[in-house]
């Protein structure tokens, strides 16, 4: 799938931006390990300009594995305005005897073929967080950044040995809220959502992703989180389609300097 490219110019404005709110401000480091369990679901077709691919669902089509742990890192520096970046990769595996044929990326596969199926996906961002409004019991910022997703699927047959793989990537703009409310005993709540539509030629997408939980900070340096992450990724142009959704809990253990 041809890669989008008009949004990338956002991550280099954003390191401009955020650079100089650095050197204004001085800076901080943290970063933040978490492992994410989310339940999975997708719907992917790819076709060719001669064949019409199938609308495939990972599970009840291709009986891929639906929840699976995730890794996620996060890592920024700054104060109220910081540069932060991180990442997530999942990938899932299957096999199955079909009952049905169906066509990807050119390729039939026969009913009563036995098949194997990968998806992995990597989500990246880079984004200029900013805290306008702070004090000691919460604070409220926007994100304005960019994620870059690549999702791939590979299909292969173990009776004829038919092998196809598509994938479908390219940088998204985001924009966004996070903030945070401190209760007692250093305890508190947080949360972010951030996202984005483009439409533009022949490609259509959107990416949604936003999480909130409870957090408790240890020491001065370091916290415990616990909460709920949901990520949306629906991207289409003429040949392909994805709808990808991931949701569910998230541990983690955080440190800033």
């Amino acid at each position: 799938m041809r890669i989008a490219s008009l949004p990338v110019l956002v991550c280099f404005c954003l390191c401009s931006l955020a650079g100089g709110a650095l050197a204004a401000e001085g800076s901080l480091f943290g970063a933040e390990a978490k492992l994410w369990r989310p339940e999975v679901g997708a719907e992917v077709r790819s076709s060719t300009d001669i064949l019409e691919g199938t609308d495939l669902d990972i599970d009840d089509d291709l009986d891929l594995e639906t929840v699976k742990n995730a890794p996620y890192l996060k890592i920024w520096v700054g104060g109220r305005h910081r540069l932060a970046a991180s990442a997530t990769r999942l990938s899932l595996h299957g096999d199955t005897r079909l009952d049905e044929t169906i066509t990807f990326n050119g390729a039939t596969y026969a009913v009563g073929e036995r098949i194997e199926t990968d998806l992995d996906a990597d989500i990246y961002r880079v984004a200029w967080e900013a805290d306008w409004f702070s004090n000691d019991l919460f604070r409220l910022g926007t994100i304005l950044g960019a994620d870059y997703f690549d999702v791939s699927m590979t299909i292969e047959s173990d009776t004829t040995g038919e092998k196809e793989e598509e994938d479908v990537k390219g940088p998204v703009p985001v924009v966004g809220l996070i903030g945070e409310v401190d209760l007692i005993w250093g305890l508190s709540i947080y949360g972010e959502a951030a996202g984005l539509y483009v439409d533009y030629d022949d490609f259509r997408g959107s990416l949604i992703e936003a999480e909130a939980g409870v957090k408790l900070t240890l020491f001065e340096h370091a916290s415990l989180s616990a909460g709920w992450r949901q990520l949306n990724i629906d991207v289409e142009d003429d040949d392909n389609d994805v709808n990808l959704k991931l949701g569910g809990v998230t541990v983690g253990l955080g440190v800033r300097f």
